[in-house]
């Protein structure tokens, strides 16, 4: 009996992850202006998370923790577009506020420009 209620709350447990990645929506990135994403990205951007977004840029060899990996992030089934532009506007651990530097419509094409690098 025990071992029938440890498989129906497994059950339940993958079933529920299934359902919240399903209904993740997905971020349209089919209006971001790529020009505009790579000029904020090699400006603002590749000094600390480098030149494909994966982390590891120059300025970051004197941080306590890897910049993030944007293009991972961005790909990840349980972050949301809308979480990500919040941490740039707002900063998350090391990384500062870009809230007054960066638009959110630079930071959508910030992230359609990391998303188009990495897939080439």
């Amino acid at each position: 009996m025990k071992k029938i209620l440890l498989a129906c709350a497994l059950l339940f447990a993958l079933g529920s992850i299934v359902m919240a990645v399903n209904l993740k929506p997905k971020a349209d990135y089919s209006n971001s202006n790529l020009v505009n994403g790579k000029e904020k990205f090699v400006k603002n951007c590749v000094s600390c998370h480098g030149d494909l977004g994966q982390g590891g840029g120059v300025d970051s060899l004197d941080f306590n923790e890897k910049p993030a990996n944007i293009n991972r992030k961005l790909n990840s089934l349980f972050t949301s577009q809308r979480r990500l532009i919040n941490d740039v506007l707002n900063g998350e651990r090391e990384m500062p506020a870009w809230k007054g530097i960066l638009s959110e419509d630079d930071i959508t094409d910030i992230f359609a420009y990391v998303l188009e690098i990495n897939r080439e």
